[in-house]
């Protein structure tokens, strides 16, 4: 079964705690769930969350993203590939090593996308 919108804010809310509240203060924001916007939102806590040093939280999340993205639906897909891999800002070197915590199958994603650009 492919991971739908609706399945990955399930797993989001499951997850609780600073996760659990992104996914509430968006919905609360927009009234529903823009997902683009929500997976960017995700972005910027796994960022700012990196930056903190090591996180078990941090790994709990690339996970829960990497596995979505393996199973996910083509709008949830798109959503991860875009919101999250694309604008990491891959190009750039200080990104590498963010990049370089993430599950393989968001690190393969990421090649893609730098090979395709070159």
């Amino acid at each position: 079964m492919l991971v739908d919108t609706d399945q990955l804010v399930a797993r989001l809310r499951q997850m609780g705690g600073e996760i659990g509240h992104i996914v509430e203060e968006h919905q609360a924001d927009h009234g529903d769930i823009l997902l683009h916007n929500l997976v960017a939102d995700l972005r910027r806590f796994a960022e700012r969350t990196f930056d903190g040093g090591p996180s078990e939280l941090l790994d709990r999340l690339l996970r829960l993203l990497a596995d979505a993205f393996d199973q996910a639906d083509a709008v949830v897909a798109n959503a991860i590939a875009v919101s999250f891999v694309e604008d990491s800002c891959l190009w750039k070197p200080e990104v590498s090593e963010f990049v370089a915590v993430w599950p393989s199958s968001l690190q393969r994603e990421a090649r893609r996308q730098l090979n395709a650009g070159s």
